[in-house]
Formats: C-alpha cells, sequence, structure tokens
C-alpha cells in the first residue's frame, strides 16, 4: 500500500498533467484558430482596421477567452502543486527519495512557481491592458491608439510564447521528477514507526 508521501506525489503528478495539458490546448487553440479565421477572410462591417486586418480582432476575441480560463487552471494547479509539495516536504520526502532527486524538485519545482507569478503578476496583465486598449481604441474608431495598443501588445507577444514554452517545459520535468519519486521509499506510516 502506498504511504501518504506517495499519494501526494501521484495526486501532484495528477495536477501536473492538467496543467500541461491546459497549456498544450491553449498554444494548438491559438494555433488552428488563428490561421482559419484569417483564410475564412472573416470581415467585422464598422471596425476601422483595414479589412485584411480584421482576423486578427475576431481571433484575438476568440483566443483571449481559451488564454483566461489556461491562467485561472494555472493558477489553481500551481497552488495545489505548491501545497502538496509543501506537505511532502512536511512528511520527510527528501529522506525517501534521496538527496539529488529532492534537490532536482526543489529547483524544478521553484523555478516553474516563479515563472508562473512573473506571468500572472506582470506578464498577462500587461498584455490584457493592452489588449483591452486595442479593442476599446477600435470601438471607438481610433485607428491610430488601436494601432499604438496593438504594437505594444505585439512587443510582448515573443516573450509570452517563451513564457508559455518554458512552463510547459517546466511542468512536464517536475511532472517527471515527481512521478520518479513515488514508490522509491519506506512508507510514511512504517517510516514513522506505526
Amino acid at each position: 500500500m502506498p504511504g501518504r508521501n506517495d499519494q501526494l506525489d501521484a495526486m501532484s503528478v495528477w495536477v501536473l498533467g492538467i496543467w500541461a495539458g491546459a497549456l498544450i490546448m491553449t498554444g494548438a487553440s491559438a494555433a488552428i484558430i488563428f490561421p482559419e479565421v484569417r483564410q475564412m477572410g472573416a470581415n467585422v462591417g464598422n471596425l476601422v482596421l483595414p479589412g485584411d486586418e480584421h482576423w486578427k480582432y475576431i481571433a484575438g476575441r476568440v483566443q483571449n477567452r481559451v488564454f483566461g480560463v489556461c491562467d485561472w487552471l494555472q493558477l489553481f494547479s500551481g497552488a495545489v502543486v505548491l501545497a502538496l509539495f509543501i506537505a511532502s516536504a512536511l512528511g520527510r520526502r527528501s529522506a525517501q527519495v534521496g538527496r539529488r532527486l529532492w534537490i532536482a524538485r526543489v529547483g524544478v519545482t521553484s523555478l516553474v512557481l516563479t515563472t508562473l507569478a512573473v506571468y500572472l503578476a506582470w506578464l498577462a496583465p500587461a498584455m490584457q491592458t493592452d489588449l483591452h486598449a486595442f479593442w476599446t481604441a477600435l470601438d471607438a474608431k481610433n485607428l491610430d491608439a488601436a494601432l499604438v495598443a496593438q504594437a505594444s501588445f505585439d512587443k510582448y507577444h515573443p516573450v509570452a510564447s517563451k513564457f508559455f514554452s518554458g512552463m510547459l517545459v517546466g511542468v512536464v520535468i517536475l511532472g517527471l521528477l515527481t512521478a520518479r519519486g513515488i514508490g522509491r521509499g519506506v512508507p510514511s506510516q512504517v517510516h514513522a514507526g506505526t
């Protein structure tokens, strides 16, 4: 029968899988939605953007909601992973899985959660501000202000792509490291002398 720490780690791997899946599906949906809308030649009749640019507005409105869901899933997943990691650490997990594996988990957990915090506290809000300024300017028929907001948004886009890719790699590595520790130690009940 698995010990308490194995159970905590198994739950963590499960949550990390959901997190990775959210990142993958968010990237996949962007890779599908933007080219499809562009190919459709969709047009919003009263939009002040040039006609061949309407696809960005339409696809962006849709994909923004997907990113919003992904951000909430990441926040929830990060909080759960942190709580499970702390509970595992308090259960003397480091003594069960070995020093090198534990140090790797501490490092990758710290890196992933720090990356998530920077993304949620700085990058996502900055991009949302620019995106909403873009939409507001378009609704007000102010093309110049819309183009300024779009340029500001566009400068963050390569950074966001790297954050998402890095986050996915980190989450997958953390899941593999966590899974590797399952079954490698004495169950916590026996370890505690019961």
